[in-house]
């Protein structure tokens, strides 16, 4: 006959929740088998002992799982998790001592137990700010000071990053404060707001980065075996004198050409335009034995067979060549062919009073708007032909 054993069953008490019988039959070694009658706990689903809230359909729906102590102690990842047993809710340490705090882990604590929610917690914003305001009392004070040296040099790096993306974008410096704004609405990490956020912040970072930029490129300049220069003179909308310098070299087995700067002359003479080109050089410490060509326009002032810049520059390394620039030759040669054709001087004429009918009216510009898309045409705008755009009479006769 099969023995039947009887664990030793626990008392009852109004402190803990009813249980439930279970049998298990196993079988012996003599092939004899014994009922093993075991008994297991089960949960009430009722609130615990000591909590006076009762919680609602929909918060009974959230809790799921149960705390896991393995969180927070040891190589826990969430050592800021304070669970309280007596409400069954989880906090933050750190957000609870944050006045006023809107963080559901900070204020009345969140009885969702899953690891999800504890992670999605440590992202935010608001715990990051709590945990570096609170969570940093075992710091030492040198500790301290290299940790606020770090979050400033963090934020010094967001801040010259947004006036580089003001001045590659060609915007004003005015934009400067509103692409801050924007920083701060995605929630950028450190970013220090309280100093360097008007325009004239930008316009120092920006002579920063140019500073930064033009040792590099000047770097690489010496570092190659060779170079050559191009320069050009210009007069801006205020009737002030400029040169452009760009500087081509050979990097990597691959021609680069690179700006060097934009400086203001005082006169547009070959004299002053050698002497303010050789104190830039100067003041870049280039080699100039290492310049072996100069590209320039056709003024007198750049390639005079006596004086030009071009002329002096030979003097000084007689292995130099200099170019002409082949677009202000082409440019020549139109300009030319176009002063000896009394045709081609009323095709301008033509081109030229089109687009001034059309560009002082805006009525008419309308109307010819409304023809062009009634007609199935591309919607365009009729432009004068200019003599300091080069070939600009291809796209204006194509126009008409």
């Amino acid at each position: 006959m099969a023995q039947r054993t009887l664990w030793a069953m626990p008392r009852f008490t109004t402190e803990q929740p009813p249980s439930k019988k279970t049998k298990k039959r196993r079988h012996t070694k003599d092939g004899s088998s014994i009922e093993e009658v075991q008994e297991v706990q089960v949960q009430e689903s009722t609130n615990l002992v000591g909590s006076d809230n009762k919680d609602s359909e929909s918060q009974k729906a959230i809790r799921r799982l149960a705390w896991n102590s393995a969180w927070v102690g040891g190589n826990g990842a969430f050592e800021w998790a304070e669970f309280e047993p007596l409400s069954a809710r989880i906090f933050c340490k750190y957000c609870r001592q944050v006045k006023n705090s809107r963080s559901e882990f900070g204020k009345n604590g969140s009885i969702n137990m899953q690891h999800s929610a504890l992670t999605k917690h440590a992202g935010t914003r608001a715990h990051q700010d709590a945990h570096y305001m609170f969570g940093k009392s075992k710091m030492t004070i040198d500790d301290g000071v290299q940790k606020r040296a770090d979050v400033a040099m963090v934020s010094t790096k967001r801040l010259f990053a947004a006036a580089y993306h003001v001045a590659k974008e060609d915007l004003a410096f005015s934009k400067f404060t509103s692409t801050l704004d924007l920083l701060e609405i995605c929630e950028c990490p450190y970013l220090m707001r309280d100093l360097y956020q008007n325009d004239k912040s930008c316009s120092s970072f920006v002579c920063y980065i140019s500073e930064d930029l033009l040792r590099k490129i000047v770097q690489r300049l010496k570092a190659s075996n060779f170079y050559s220069i191009t320069i050009d003179e210009s007069t801006d909308v205020s009737l002030d004198q400029h040169m452009i310098v760009y500087a081509s070299f050979i990097e990597d087995s691959e021609p680069v050409t690179v700006f060097l700067g934009l400086m203001e002359v005082e006169e547009g003479t070959a004299h002053h335009l050698y002497e303010r080109a050789s104190f830039f050089f100067a003041e870049m410490q280039l080699d100039r034995d290492k310049m072996v060509c100069i590209g320039t326009d056709g003024a007198s002032a750049m390639t005079g067979c006596l004086n030009g810049v071009t002329t002096r520059f030979k003097r000084e390394n007689l292995f130099m060549t200099s170019i002409h620039c082949i677009a202000h030759r082409a440019s020549l040669c139109l300009v030319d062919a176009i002063k000896g054709s009394e045709y081609a001087q009323s095709i301008d004429h033509i081109v030229n009073e089109i687009a001034s009918t059309f560009s002082k009216s805006a009525i008419k510009s309308a109307k010819l708007k409304e023809l062009e898309t009634e007609f199935g045409c591309i919607v365009l705008q009729m432009s004068r032909i200019h003599k300091v755009r080069w070939l600009s009479r291809s796209s204006c006769v194509h126009k008409v």
